[in-house]
């Protein structure tokens, strides 16, 4: 990849003075454009090679100060010894991490350093860890053709030379800077627990209805307290009963049905199963006996799985290549990379997720920019890209776990994002 990117776009940096190379020796967008492939190949390999070792505390806050003191070793795949761990566990027990923390990330450690030696594949994947690192190595043979120390380097200086180059220069009375917000409406499907309930009543009477008809429904949990407000409860049909409120009816001589979802909420079963009783009562007039007849309903026990609670965090890139309008070619379009990360901070797996998606639209473009946006594949995973699928299949997400899915934008013209909003409704 090196051999043949390098060949295509040679690039003489020692022909240039180290000054021109940090103040950004990338003078046009093409050079730029030339250079996103692998290094966004090799940032894609160390973020998904860091989520492999460190799981949640990769994206929690502190990360950066724990990275510090236990880079040299996960690299190495080498163990911590009982007192550095004592002693990281010590210093890190204020940082507000998830509830196994670093003492959990240590047996994480421990046991994928374990599974290595063993050829097992679990709980890292070391397979596709050695494969990250190829691919790192590739971006880092890549960038040893400037003058830096490997890719991430070269990122940092790509970076500064793409802010100088996109920034507004006030001096050119020539250049426009023109802001368009674009909007992308995505859809969020999965299936998660329910229960369905069936209350049926038969009306012996050939010559009275039965009126004043009321189904009290009366969920308890397994301390036979009141429980009802744990759980969703929709009435999703009635026949020949009207309603069940307190003024149905069941015609002389006939029956009627209705049926009951009943959908669990977070608290009903926090971390583990519960068992709930589902029950009531029924009442009617009834007008043989001139008197308003409760009988109760019989509780059907069941149990209650934990629920998902599903966090999404969107994350995009900053820039988004296309034609640059102020320069004489036409230079290629790139993909810029929305990504939405699932995190399920529940105690229940999060079944058949999917996640549907929009093209873009613009909704904003008070100076008429002739720009067009367009979403041309997406990715789960950072498996390879799906060209022309705008639906991401998420499958399961399991309890205290993520997933990651990707689409790719394209603009017509050069730009960057200055804001990311998401509206959950």
């Amino acid at each position: 990849l090196g051999d043949s990117l390098l060949a295509a776009h040679p690039v003489y940096a020692d022909a240039l003075p180290d000054s021109a190379f940090v103040l950004g020796i990338y003078t046009t967008y093409h050079e730029m454009a030339v250079r996103y492939a692998p290094l966004h190949m090799g940032q894609t390999a160390w973020n998904l090679w860091h989520e492999q070792v460190f799981d949640s505390l990769f994206y929690a806050d502190g990360f950066e100060d724990l990275y510090a003191h236990v880079s040299e070793r996960v690299w190495a795949r080498e163990p911590f010894t009982a007192g550095e761990r004592d002693s990281l566990e010590l210093a890190f027990a204020s940082y507000e991490w998830d509830a196994e923390g670093i003492a959990g990330w240590f047996d994480h450690w421990d046991a994928s350093l374990a599974a290595l030696g063993a050829g097992v594949e679990e709980p890292i994947a070391w397979s596709l860890m050695d494969r990250y690192e190829m691919l790192m190595d590739a971006a880092d043979y890549f960038a040893a053709g400037y003058p830096v120390a490997n890719w991430q380097e070269l990122m940092v200086a790509q970076n500064e030379a793409i802010e100088e180059l996109i920034s507004t220069d006030d001096t050119e009375e020539e250049s426009v800077c023109a802001s368009v917000r674009i909007e992308i409406e995505q859809q969020l499907t999965m299936t998660r627990e329910a229960f369905e309930g069936t209350f049926g009543i038969s009306n012996g009477y050939t010559e009275f209805a039965l009126d004043s008809l009321a189904v009290n429904l009366l969920i308890t949990d397994e301390a036979g307290l009141p429980a009802n407000h744990l759980f969703e409860i929709q009435t999703t049909l009635i026949d020949n009963l009207g309603n069940v409120s307190g003024s149905g009816s069941v015609p002389p001589g006939e029956e009627g049905t209705a049926q009951f979802l009943f959908i669990p909420e977070q608290g009903a079963a926090p971390t583990e199963p519960i068992i709930y009783g589902f029950g009531g009562t029924v009442s009617y007039w009834d007008s043989s006996a001139m008197a308003l007849v409760t009988q109760p309903l019989e509780p059907v026990y069941l149990t209650v799985n934990p629920s998902p609670n599903l966090v999404l965090d969107y994350f995009l890139d900053r820039v988004i290549y296309g034609d640059d309008a102020l320069t004489e070619p036409v230079e290629p379009t790139l993909p810029a990379e929305l990504s939405l990360m699932i995190t399920n901070a529940g105690y229940g797996d999060a079944n058949n997720v999917t996640l549907a998606s929009s093209q873009p639209t613009v909704v904003d473009n008070e100076l008429g920019l002739a720009v067009a946006f367009e979403i041309i594949g997406s990715a789960f995973q950072g498996e390879e890209a799906n060209l022309g699928v705008l639906d991401v299949d998420f499958g399961t997400v399991p309890a205290l776990d993520r997933r990651i899915g990707s689409w790719y934008v394209t603009s017509s013209l050069l730009g960057y994002f200055t804001n990311l909003t998401a509206d959950v409704v």
